[in-house]
């Protein structure tokens, strides 16, 4: 699989507004980063809330995807002890708890990840999440490379977007029914 390196170290935090009281949730980040073997993590350019050391890990108010598609590292939070995860690997971290995650340094690895918030999502995650096992190991999937390459040139698109566009349902990203239930039935394949 050929990746678009256009996309390379994208990071895109979305201003808030009323979309989780319209559509009872909402998309707040967005990003695409590569970690070059010996490269820093987490990279430069997030807002205060995101950066972290992840000797200490952190806790942010909302949901996070994590689609690791080249390379492996670690990922560990306060119900999930540290755990390998590689190419083709998901991740999930929920509102509230904390985690760390990186690459392993001398091999580095790319990431997609989107940050969200809503009931739908509360009520979504916490009945297909299990919160000590919060890593799936999907595989590479063209069609969530795809989900997440639409998400960035849709948050690109406009110096200020509303994350309606990526969340009403319908459309096939992370915020549609649609996907969620496309990354459920992988899951249980």
């Amino acid at each position: 699989m050929d990746f678009d390196r256009s996309k390379h170290n994208v990071i895109k935090y979305l201003p808030t507004n009323n979309d989780e009281n319209i559509w009872g949730m909402s998309i707040n980040g967005i990003g695409f980063q590569s970690i070059d073997p010996k490269g820093s993590y987490p990279l430069k350019g997030h807002p205060i809330g995101y950066t972290f050391n992840p000797d200490r890990g952190r806790i942010i108010d909302e949901f996070a995807l994590v689609y690791i598609v080249k390379g492996e590292g670690t990922f560990a939070s306060i119900n999930c002890f540290e755990k390998k995860i590689s190419k083709g690997d998901a991740f999930f971290i929920f509102p509230g708890q904390w985690h760390s995650y990186q690459p392993i340094a001398n091999i580095g690895w790319d990431e997609y990840y989107v940050t969200f918030q809503g009931d739908y999502f509360e009520k979504l995650l916490n009945g297909i999440i299990n919160r000590a096992n919060p890593i799936f190991h999907i595989g590479m999937n063209d069609q969530i490379v795809k989900h997440f390459g639409e998400m960035l040139d849709c948050a690109l698109a406009q110096s200020s977007i509303s994350p309606k566009c990526l969340t009403v349902p319908g459309h096939r990203n992370p915020g549609s029914k649609l996907f969620w239930r496309e990354l459920r039935c992988i899951r249980s394949a």
